[in-house]
């Protein structure tokens, strides 16, 4: 008793502080990694609602003391919400609440969509949008927050992206976007990106082959060894991903079907083709070391397609940003919050 007292004490004090730092790396280790997901899973809540075609979506909240606004998360492709339980932590401590965000379908707690429950996948890249927009209007929206930020990874840059330049309207949900990592463009090194996309498109006229795990990506979220990961160089947050993955079971997949990433190549179309510019204020941090989207389309953007963006180059850093080294992340983390604060 006096041990779970003491620790609550410890929450009680973060979560007092502002400082834009994350939970120093020499506490994640497996007992930290089972505080967080009991604080979590304690002051958490859960719900779930059903997205395009009736497809059941499962969300989360929590909920702390500050009153800087609300965030809405938005993970990145095979990843549950409860892989970035720091992430959340850390943005109570900073000030902002609630915590917004949620499991795309096929993934995570929400509705598989084929029976392999390993297998990354999806029937239109559009749902991933409509489902956005629904649980902003299910969950979010309905609560009126006086400040509204929105913060994404990856694939959930593409989503959320999209989903501002279908409406006008929609950019002015937001005081300020920031993405880690957004995918505007995959990057499909070895394989030429043109050919990339033309193969995904062949394997699909056979249901069977789209059905198929996208060559070379069968172990991208279950890959045994740090030294080759793509996703970040820090092997304690890499180490705590392995041990949540094996602690929750199905709510991690391997990789990407053939039709995944050919609905992802689909959608370039879509951002070469905006002719408007995004009014929603915009940060994208860009990992120089990031080998899974590609650089240039992202500046692009942030130049030509928004109204007010600024971009900075994260050093040291592979694709997971918010999953770096402490040097990076209390760097990204520190960007994030003066980008929201100045937006408020």
């Amino acid at each position: 008793m006096k041990q779970n007292r003491f620790s609550y004490l410890i929450i009680l004090l973060f979560l007092l502080s502002n400082k834009a730092e994350a939970i120093p790396e020499n506490q994640i280790n497996k007992k930290w990694d089972k505080f967080i997901f009991k604080f979590m899973e304690s002051n958490g809540k859960k719900g779930q609602f059903k997205g395009e075609k009736g497809i059941r979506i499962n969300h989360f909240k929590v909920t702390g003391k500050g009153n800087k606004g609300a965030v809405v998360f938005v993970s990145g492709q095979g990843e549950p919400y409860i892989k970035y339980y720091e992430l959340y932590y850390d943005l109570l401590n900073m000030g902002y609440s609630p915590i917004y965000t949620f499991d795309h379908r096929g993934q995570g707690h929400s509705e598989r969509l084929i029976k392999d429950p390993k297998k990354g996948h999806v029937d239109s890249f559009s749902y991933y949008i409509k489902d956005f927009d629904s649980f902003l209007k299910n969950a979010v929206l309905p609560e009126n927050n006086k400040n509204l930020f929105l913060l994404t990874h990856s694939t959930g840059g593409a989503i959320t992206l999209l989903y501002m330049m279908e409406e006008e309207k929609r950019q002015s949900i937001f005081n300020g976007a920031a993405f880690s990592s957004p995918l505007v463009k995959m990057n499909t090194i070895p394989i030429p990106y043109g050919f990339g996309k033309w193969f995904a498109k062949a394997l699909c006229k056979s249901k069977k082959l789209c059905l198929q795990y996208a060559p070379g990506k069968a172990k991208f979220n279950a890959y045994k060894k740090f030294r080759w990961n793509p996703l970040t160089s820090n092997k304690i947050r890499w180490a705590q991903t392995q041990r949540l993955a094996k602690k929750v079971g199905d709510v991690w997949f391997n990789g990407p079907t053939v039709k995944w990433a050919h609905e992802v190549y689909k959608t370039r179309h879509l951002f070469k083709s905006y002719k408007g510019k995004i009014k929603t204020p915009l940060l994208m941090l860009q990992a120089d070391g990031d080998l899974l989207v590609k650089p240039k389309p992202q500046k692009k953007l942030c130049q030509k397609m928004a109204s007010n963006c600024r971009l900075i180059k994260m050093k040291n850093s592979k694709h997971e940003i918010l999953m770096e080294k402490d040097k990076v992340r209390n760097k990204a983390l520190n960007y994030i919050n003066k980008f929201f604060k100045n937006n408020s």
